[in-house]
């Protein structure tokens, strides 16, 4: 079924702040058949010619000369790149929630085949099953809410509704969305055919408002799609948290819950009153709510990769909460500490926030200190005992894993060295010395490189930075003395965990540096252990077949900003490796 409005602004490929990072090991790669998303046909109002990139086949025009040291490699099987993509803070529900499997005999769970909803967005007969409820105070700190506290969302008790939190209200010389492609050319790491998509999908509402382009706000009750009149997957939405204790209240989880569906015993209803409670300055209100119609069109480029490629619809999330504790996972298959800077972990000092999400007296869910660190061991910090009994209590084996007089990071906070290798210093997770994916990469000689947006302008910022202040270096600052370099505030610290956990990146038995970090506007073939792993682009309107035999970087640091737009049904499990 085609929508009947307009749908012919673009899907931005982006996902969130700090969205995508990319680790390319040069040992495999895979084949597919080259082809064009439903993307690149639509209307581009500065896009310029693409078909002429079709007809030189797909070829970047920055490849050197299409020579392709990969081709050289001996590999012990037909795989030569393993490409990695790292999207972030957007569940399956939110992106695929209406979506139908393309292949014959495929099946999916998610909100269209639950008859949450209908094919069209709307209330669908099992509406009830995504019944999100508020709770009244508690004494302390819960993960699964008691059932006689809980009261649903309905016309007398409404839920809180989509807004404008994050959401620019106007187009900007300075921010995206750009008011012209020409501002927006400051990003280098797109294709400059696809710069006008940074110049659209302002709100013209002010900030932290009632999101009234989504069709029913200010009365919705449930799930509801993204799509109307006045608001596509073009446009810029409201944002909304991802943090450590939110998330697991979020779940609602409790054993006394579990059922043989659902083993872990988690509800997912309270997703609108977390954001709405726990902070008294947090605006993020019912955006989590929020779904995409796949089947009308957009998410289009992702739709195409579900379509050919493999989808989970059973994430199991690493760590609860947001970007920097995941990556942190994603590098090292641990959790960050706080230490000396040696391996040894000591307290943090007394400008470092522990976390206490007990309710502020009262206050109905206000936390009483929503810090970024917590001493999981111990089972009388705050927070650390709903968490650790639901853990012990589960079907299945879920340890917390946490070691005795250990703070572990919960949430974003910058790593101890800057882009540059230089120590960071301050407030910043103090330098790790866990094993990283790179150090097991190294030892058995598999070259490899990890990319991020704005890496290069990052590091020239570094290098000023401490230049200028060596104890407590700014890269803000920095950038106000060195605008051609200033797009490396946009660089995303907290998503590189393999070349920031140690001095700065993995390092090999003789102390050298190896690997190579970097995004695709610098020249990787130049550092000495990159080995086969070359450059690509992934612009907006690429298909995933046109990597093919290359390695990857980011998505662009400009786009990163967008405000995120996250899942109803973000991280539902139980199984933790760690107290995250």
């Amino acid at each position: 079924m085609k929508s009947s409005f307009d749908l012919s602004r673009r899907w931005r490929t982006t996902t969130a702040l700090c969205i995508v990072s990319t680790l390319a090991i040069a040992t495999a790669s895979y084949g597919a058949e080259r082809g064009r998303s439903s993307w690149d046909k639509r209307s581009h109002s500065h896009s310029g010619n693409h078909d002429q990139h079709d007809h030189d086949g797909g070829q970047d025009r920055n490849d050197h000369d299409g020579d392709d040291k990969g081709e050289a490699s001996k590999t012990a099987s037909p795989i030569k790149h393993v490409i990695i993509l790292i999207g972030e803070n957007r569940g399956l529900d939110h992106t695929f929630g209406v979506y139908r499997p393309k292949g014959a005999g495929q099946t999916i769970s998610n909100l269209l085949s639950k008859g949450i909803v209908n094919e069209d967005g709307t209330p669908g007969p099992n509406f009830a099953q995504a019944q999100q409820f508020s709770v009244g105070t508690q004494p302390k700190f819960y993960i699964g809410a008691p059932n006689n506290a809980k009261f649903a969302y309905s016309a007398a008790n409404a839920m809180p509704q989509p807004n404008t939190a994050g959401t620019p209200t106007t187009s900007s010389d300075t921010a995206p969305p750009f008011k012209t492609v020409a501002e927006a050319s400051v990003e280098k790491d797109m294709d400059p055919a696809d710069l006008d998509i940074l110049t659209t999908g302002a709100s013209s509402l002010p900030v932290n408002s009632l999101d009234t382009r989504v069709p029913g706000a200010g009365t919705l009750t449930g799930p509801f799609p993204l799509q109307g009149p006045n608001i596509s997957d073009d446009d810029y939405t409201g944002d909304t948290t991802h943090r450590f204790f939110q998330a697991w209240q979020q779940q609602d989880c409790s054993i006394a819950n579990a059922t043989k569906d659902d083993p872990a015993g988690c509800k997912s209803d309270l997703f609108p009153f977390v954001m709405a409670t726990y902070s008294a300055t947090n605006k993020s209100q019912g955006n989590s709510m929020g779904f995409y119609n796949a089947e009308q069109e957009q998410a289009p480029v992702l739709k195409s990769l579900a379509d050919r490629f493999t989808l989970s619809d059973n994430f199991h999330q690493s760590f609860q909460g947001g970007t920097g504790a995941n990556h942190f996972m994603l590098g090292t298959g641990d959790a960050g500490f706080w230490s000396d800077g040696n391996g040894n972990a000591i307290a943090p000092p007394a400008n470092v926030a522990i976390a206490n999400p007990n309710p502020k007296a009262g206050t109905v869910n206000q936390y009483t200190v929503d810090g970024n660190f917590s001493a999981c061991a111990d089972v009388f910090q705050p927070g650390v005992q709903p968490i650790v009994s639901y853990l012990e209590h589960l079907p299945y084996a879920g340890e917390p894993n946490c070691k005795q007089r250990h703070y572990y990071m919960l949430n974003n906070v910058n790593p101890g060295f800057l882009p540059n290798g230089a120590l960071a210093g301050g407030t910043t997770l103090p330098p790790q010395t866990v094993r990283t994916i790179g150090d097991a990469l190294i030892e058995k000689k598999i070259s490899w490189a990890y990319y991020g947006g704005a890496y290069n302008d990052a590091v020239a910022l570094s290098n000023e930075a401490v230049a200028a202040n060596p104890t407590s270096p700014s890269l803000g600052g920095a950038a106000l003395t060195d605008p051609a370099h200033a797009l490396g505030v946009a660089y995303c610290q907290i998503s590189v965990p393999v070349c920031q956990v140690d001095h700065g990146r993995p390092r090999g038995s003789d102390g050298a540096c190896q690997g190579y970090c970097g995004s695709d506007h610098g020249d990787p073939e130049q550092h000495p252990a990159f080995g086969v792993v070359r450059q690509a682009r992934w612009s907006a309107r690429r298909s995933s077949a046109e990597l093919e035999g290359r390695s990857v970087r980011s998505l662009h640091a400009q786009r990163s900003r967008r405000p995120r737009r996250p899942s109803q049904a973000q991280g539902r499990d139980g199984r933790v490796h760690h107290l995250g």
